[in-house]
């Protein structure tokens, strides 16, 4: 267990997914041995591990729009970011949370944004009733206007040679560049919300309000059905060996398939609906994004790894960093941010890390502990408080908007808030 320990905070230096999930067994075997031999006998080395390691994802930067934020995509060489918003415009941003050029044409919210693979073109998809194909300079290189509705998701093939969308007319369609239709996918009783070609550009998936998923194939002859959702489908996401697809759905949960319709897992922990998901780019991990306000890692078996807690309101997308080593969400509450498991650590805590709560103004980082307290820290690392009054483990701590308050919430059977000035 010792080793097991040591290894994953030495392997999280070079692969934070890999650190986070070696961790992760070490603590559950860890679980496992408190049950048989009782918590006199505990082992601290996979706490401490683990503790260690969550304490250093942290929120990077804030890409501000005017309205809600609705889609968020890395492009391929991890160097910019694209949003798409309820303000009518897309835009590109760099890491640093400058904004490189602003794509204004639609009439209507944008509410999807897509890079081709190789990273030279962008594709918006609208309310308006259009998806629009930009360069990076901002210019409009082509609008595909036939859908009969409202546009929500717009998709590059793998080879970048295609685009798929997808709209509340019950229809998804294929097209090529020059805005030639090439196949129309019908059959959805309800609007059409997410498509997403596979990996090996063999497959699109198509999922609807309707609680339908289907695989078809390119010239549009359906593979395989879903079968298992009564309620709506919001997002889909192949693996990167197209061999699994994800879902998300209203009901509260993700779901992992294999491409014969079978469900592999299960992703149960959101409050609310689960508006987004996405695979790191090694497959070992899921992302999900909730209306509930939190972002979520999972492994593959359904074990939630970790949680990330900032945004106001619903978490409208998420994407992977090329690299795996970012996460990228989208929200209402008019913010894209860039999350990364590259940052401070912050000692003192005695044992797991339950919780954590970065302020609004971005100076605070506010921690909960199974050791019986919360603390504050700075960005640097440096402890700026102890809050000390809880009798059993503080399972949640959250700031207030203004950062003037802190809210803690405790197995001891209360909630305390804190006044922080």
């Amino acid at each position: 267990m010792q080793r097991a320990s040591e290894d994953a905070l030495e392997q999280f230096k070079s692969s934070q997914i890999e650190g986070l999930l070696s961790a992760m067994k070490a603590g559950q075997y860890l679980q496992k041995m408190i049950e048989v031999l009782g918590e006199e006998n505990l082992i601290t080395a996979p706490i401490f591990a683990l503790q260690q390691i969550l304490a250093q994802i942290k929120e990077g930067n804030s890409y501000l729009h005017n309205s809600e934020v609705n889609s968020v995509s890395f492009s391929p060489d991890g160097k910019m970011l694209a949003t798409a918003s309820y303000d009518r415009s897309a835009r590109l941003w760099n890491r640093s949370g400058k904004q490189i050029v602003k794509l204004v044409g639609h009439t209507a919210p944008v509410t999807s944004v897509s890079f081709s693979p190789d990273g030279k073109m962008l594709a918006t998809a609208s309310y308006d009733r259009t998806a629009r194909l930009w360069n990076l300079e901002g210019k409009q290189i082509a609008q595909y206007k036939w859908h009969k509705d409202s546009i929500r998701d717009v998709s590059f093939s793998t080879d970048g040679q295609m685009l798929a969308t997808a709209s509340d007319d019950r229809t998804a369609c294929l097209w090529s560049l020059e805005g030639e239709q090439i196949a129309k996918f019908t059959g959805y009783t309800k609007s059409v919300t997410s498509i997403s070609f596979s990996p090996d550009g063999k497959m699109l998936a198509i999922a609807g309000y309707d609680g339908t998923v289907w695989l078809w194939k390119l010239e549009g002859k359906q593979i395989a059905e879903l079968v298992g959702y009564t309620k709506s489908v919001t997002s889909l996401s192949f693996s990167p060996d197209s061999k699994m697809l994800a879902t998300a759905n209203s009901d509260k949960t993700a779901r992992l398939w294999d491409l014969d319709g079978k469900q592999i897992a299960e992703f149960v922990g959101h409050t609310d609906w689960v508006s987004s998901v996405g695979f790191s780019p090694d497959g070992k991990v899921l992302a999900t994004a909730s209306y509930d306000k939190t972002v979520r890692l999972w492994d593959l078996k359904g074990s939630q790894i970790v949680e990330f807690v900032g945004h106001t309101g619903w978490v409208n997308s998420v994407s992977f960093s090329p690299d795996g080593k970012m996460l990228a969400t989208a929200s209402r509450d008019g913010t894209a941010r860039l999350w990364n498991l590259e940052g401070k650590q912050f000692f003192g805590h005695t044992y797991p890390v339950s919780s954590v709560s970065l302020s609004n103004d971005g100076k605070m980082l506010a921690t909960a502990s199974w050791d019986g307290t919360a603390r504050l820290w700075d960005l640097d690392g440096n402890e700026i408080a102890e809050l000390v009054w809880h009798t059993n483990p503080v399972t949640s701590v959250s700031f207030s908007p203004k950062g003037k308050m802190l809210a803690t919430a405790s197995w001891d059977g209360t909630a305390r808030l804190w006044d922080l000035e």
